[in-house]
């Protein structure tokens, strides 16, 4: 087509419904002149109304001055004086483009596209596109403002649309635009327009605006076009989920195990503790108003009841599922999802969605493809023939560049009959997109079927690279095979097979036993050289990068580790480790890795005992895999099973074998004595571990023995033995260039220098580990550091910066659902509020975490909870209260031997004492607070200023004695006779 396209225009009245539930009558009467205002400029500037569409026009400007005509409209409306007119807002909207015309009418996308950006308007708005302003002038005076570019509900491409402006306009300023860009989301954008599907789309639409339905599962054979439906419902009522809509597709999903992982990556949530994923994942969706599309979940049917419990603990969430069969949960409601509407005959059949959907099709191969009239009955047999199935219609229309109708039908039918009478294992109800794979398939050389067969390994498609090394698919091969509607290529330019395509290519695949291992053996060995390519970068600056990297094949390297496991290829399973391990470890996803991980060590074990030739590489491999095991066992709270399997790898192989690793293990079993209270053999253990890692020169993994010693030195007490540990730790992993990894070395800096009282020090060191977290999208490591800086400020008795700061800390936990996170700045908001004198709110504030740290099992932060309470207990008058609190904080802090929270527990009995009448015994131990190693620093200037009170209430040398006496006593002897106290 050539010469100046037509535009197109939309208009409609902003807030119509309200306007006619209020003024019936009054609207009748607008409603006339307002059609006579748009008739009467639309035909002035050479333009022609189409057809009226319930308050507003579709109006197309073959040639003449659309853009004045917009103008003139929104002037002539501001201008209206009569009843309600002046209410009136008009949104306008302006695209041009070549669409097809069929009597007075035009059909297409751009008349699609110009609909979809009227309806992102707001009322007073005139909204044009590129093309519009390239091919008509626009009125002086006026100016464009720049509106950004928008992805439109109809998934198509990004849109660029301009606002115009005019100083005659009354409204200058609009929100945003109502497009999909408005609200969260990962809509996929589509090659294609929707087509169809009218009612369905009405169905859905009321069930999300049911409060009752809360989980609503589209179901229908594979190849109805659930998919695309889904997306397309969602992308309409995006409006009404203020936290967004996502899609999560689950075809090619290998465990049911990894489904907390999978929707996780789609809503870009990362796992933070060792607390079960789907707790956490649930956690993250409490408070959400959400929108979850979960596809293709058949196959997961166990996890039903996932869902169910989802659903419960997050009242806002709502979740929209497409299944070949329903979940049959007490919440589900059902909607059985068919072909598009197939004529019966050849009358009018361009209004049917199935023929649309043809003539589609048929263009992105033949663009100069139309329904003829000796097409229309073989369209329609076409479309009969797939009962009106999408993926049908799609691939038998990808032929019509090299037959006709006629012999497309033809074929399908031939399929079908051989299907019915030869094949009775192939369902009824797949077997019309059977007898269009059979014909797809014999329409290909051979060349492109062996490729398509070999594409069938690929899980959640593949990069052009992969193809090419895997299969020999080069890009013409690729283009011919996207021609015939066998791959569709993402917006991000990787390559997608329908899983019911890809089943069907395995089935040819499988035909040929030895050309199934081989790509199998091919396709196992570049995911492992793919994953060892990226070890390093997972280790240091490019960690995000190369984390989102195997994110994106996950699939392919889940299929890749379980071929390895299942058939023993020991050199990708050896390849592939440190990288799997490393990414399984940084995302959190630590059940998910000690799963891979003990299928390996089971069938290694069995290989062992077959392969005695082997035993000693195999020994080798164990061990990795052990240490690593242990470690994910660790992660997750199983303290006895990690140490026993960090046992097993230390014996695996002889001492002087593989220094690095034994050196990982006696560090991992550090950190389970450190767990189990030895601190002495846990010291013993990062000391021996530091040692062999110096002998082998790996300065980064020195940096981690040195923070491992600090912590233990900081959760002793021993603060200045904790601060050089952490700064030659820091000072080592900025040499080698962890900037992730100082991160958290800074904060460690800034708890000993808040310890220490050095409270300017600590504001630094927080403000700085910040500011790296915040760079690398460590949220959780931000809402932490946040909390720590909330201390500092209160300790300057700087209230309204620390509420800020743990308020800003608690939307941050909030929003990833980090309980102990919440719980932390709840309890600090708690402290804040009553140095405020505001010991009511303070105590619901400390219960409130009190109850999340039971829930967690966050043993250490019930202890400080305790403490608070029982301090504000005695500020508040109730002795009785105060003393059960830190009698209960006192005995959990003995257990779990942490010292600064036995002497911070004891600080608040001292003060409990005084007031008790009991201020010599306050003494002694206010005393032995001050004299202790382990004393926090605000712990001592809490004792000093008590201390200093009661000296004026008692002689001196009774002063005097009781501090002597307190000095010399043990803190476990002080704690254990206040709690046999009755």
């Amino acid at each position: 087509m050539s010469g100046k396209p037509p535009a197109f225009m939309f208009t409609d009245i902003e807030g119509s419904t309200q306007l006619w539930e209020k003024h019936p009558d009054a609207m009748k009467r607008a409603l006339v002149r307002h059609d006579a205002i748009l008739e009467h400029h639309i035909t002035h500037c050479g333009g022609r109304i189409i057809k009226h569409l319930g308050d507003g026009i579709y109006a197309v400007f073959e040639n003449g001055d659309p853009i004045q005509c917009a103008l003139d409209l929104q002037r002539q409306f501001q201008q209206e004086e009569r009843e309600i007119l002046r209410e009136l807002r008009i949104r306008i909207a302006i695209h041009a483009g070549h669409a097809e015309r069929r009597g007075d009418d035009y059909f297409g996308p751009v008349i699609n596209r110009a609909a979809r950006i009227m309806s992102t308007g707001w009322g007073g708005q005139v909204l044009l596109t590129p093309d519009a302003i390239e091919a008509y002038a626009l009125p002086t005076g006026t100016t464009l403002q720049d509106l950004g570019t928008h992805v439109l509900k109809d998934l198509s491409e990004p849109q660029q649309i301009y606002g115009l402006l005019h100083p005659d306009l009354t409204l200058q300023e609009f929100p945003a635009l109502r497009s999909l860009s408005a609200r969260p989301h990962n809509l996929p954008i589509q090659s294609a327009a929707f087509i169809g599907r009218e009612e369905e789309l009405a169905e859905i639409a009321d069930l999300l605006d049911d409060s009752g339905c809360r989980l609503l599962t589209l179901v229908g054979p594979g190849g109805t076009g659930k998919t695309r439906l889904a997306l397309q419902a969602a992308a309409e009522k995006i409006e009404a989920f203020a936290q967004g809509v996502y899609f999560v597709p689950l075809a090619a999903l290998s465990s049911k195990d990894a489904l907390a992982f999978v929707v996780a990556d789609a809503l870009k949530f990362s796992f933070y503790s060792r607390e079960d994923p789907e707790a956490q994942l649930v956690n993250y969706l409490r408070e959400k108003q959400m929108l979850l599309i979960l596809d293709n979940f058949e196959h997961l049917l166990e996890k039903a009841e996932f869902l169910a419990i989802l659903l419960k603990a997050a009242p806002k969430v709502k979740l929209l599922v497409t299944s070949m069969e329903r979940l049959n949960l007490q919440e589900e409601r059902v909607l059985d999802i068919h072909g598009l509407k197939i004529p019966q005959g050849v009358e009018g059949i361009e209004s049917y969605s199935a023929v649309q959907f043809f003539v589609q099709s048929a263009k992105r191969v033949d663009a100069g493809f139309s329904l003829s009239e000796e097409d229309k009955p073989h369209v329609v047999r076409i479309c009969q023939l797939v009962e009106g199935m999408p993926l049908g219609i799609e691939l038998a229309a990808a032929w019509v560049r090299l037959l006709p109708a006629r012999d497309i039908a033809r074929e399908i039918e031939q399929n079908l009959d051989f299907l019915a009478t030869k094949l009775r294992n192939v369902q009824e109800r797949h077997r019309s997109l059977r007898a269009v794979f059979e014909h797809s398939w014999k329409g290909l050389s051979e060349e492109e079927r062996e490729v398509f067969q070999k594409l069938s390994i690929f899980r959640g498609g593949f990069a052009r690279e992969a193809a090419q090394h895997l299969t020999g698919a080069n890009l013409p091969l690729l283009s011919a095979l996207m021609d015939k509607s066998l791959l569709r290529r993402s917006a991000s330019g990787r390559y997608l097979v329908h899983e019911l395509l890809r089943q069907y290519a395995e089935e040819r695949l499988k035909e040929s036993p030895q050309m199934y291992e081989q790509i199998h053996d091919g396709h196992g060995m570049y995911y492992a050289d793919f994953l060892e390519q990226r070890e390093e970068a997972l280790t240091w600056a490019r960690q995000q990068e190369a984390l989102a990297e195997v994110q994106e094949e996950l699939e392919n390297v889940r299929e890749s580790w379980s071929w390895a496991v299942e058939h023993g290829r020991q050199e990708a399973l050896e390849k592939s480790l440190d990288s799997l391990y490393l990414f399984y470890d940084r995302r959190s996803r630590f059940r998910e890795g000690m799963e891979a991980l003990e299928r390996a060590i089971i069938k290694l074990r069995e290989d062992r005992n077959e392969r005695q030739e082997r035993a000693r590489e195999i020994d080798l491999l164990l061990m990795k895999l052990l240490s690593r095991q242990g470690m994910f066992c660790y992660r997750l709270g199983l303290y006895e099973r990690a140490q026993r399997l960090l046992e097993e790898s230390l014996a695996a192989s002889p001492k002087g074998d593989a220094p690095a690793e034994r050196a990982l293990s006696l560090n991992n079993l550090g950190l389970v004595a450190e767990a189990f209270g030895k601190y002495a053999e846990a010291r013993r253990l990062y000391q021996e571990s530091f040692s062999l890692r110096r002998e082998i020169g790996d300065r980064w993994a020195m940096a981690l023995s040195l923070n491992n010693l600090g912590n233990l030195a900081y959760r002793l007490g021993e603060y200045l033995e904790a601060k050089q540990l952490y700064q030659e730790s820091l000072t080592m992993k900025r040499e080698v260039g962890d900037r992730k990894g100082t991160a958290p070395s800074l904060n460690n800096l800034g708890n000993v220098a808040l310890a220490l009282g050095e409270y300017q020090e600590a504001k630094q060191l927080y403000q700085e580990s910040i500011a790296i977290k915040r760079e690398i999208g460590d949220q959780w490591g931000t809402g932490l550091s946040l909390n720590n800086l909330g201390q500092v400020s209160e300790a300057l008795q700087e209230y309204a910066e620390a509420k800020q700061l743990y308020q800003e800390s608690l939307s941050i936990s909030r929003e990833i659902g980090d309980r102990k996170g919440i719980a932390s700045s709840l309890s600090n908001l708690g402290n804040e509020t009553a140095a405020l004198g505001e010991h009511a709110e303070a105590k619901r504030l400390y219960q409130e975490s009190l109850a999340i740290r039971k829930e967690i099992g966050d043993r250490l932060g019930m202890v400080y909870c305790l403490i608070s309470l029982g301090e504000n207990a005695i500020d508040l008058g109730d002795e009785q209260a105060a003393k059960s609190c830190l009698h209960e904080a006192l005995r959990a802090a003995l257990a779990i031997q942490v010292i600064p929270a036995t002497l911070a527990g004891l600080g608040e009995v001292a003060k409990l004492s005084s007031h008790a009448g009991k201020a010599e015994q306050a003494v002694e131990v206010l005393a032995l607070i001050l004299s202790h190693p382990a004393s926090p620093k605000r712990a001592k200037e809490k004792a000093e200023r008590l201390l200093a009170r009661l000296e004026s209430e008692l002689p001196p040398d009774v002063i005097a004695g009781a501090q002597a006496r307190g000095r010399e006593r043990k803190l476990e002897e002080v704690a254990e006779e206040v709690l046999r106290e009755p």
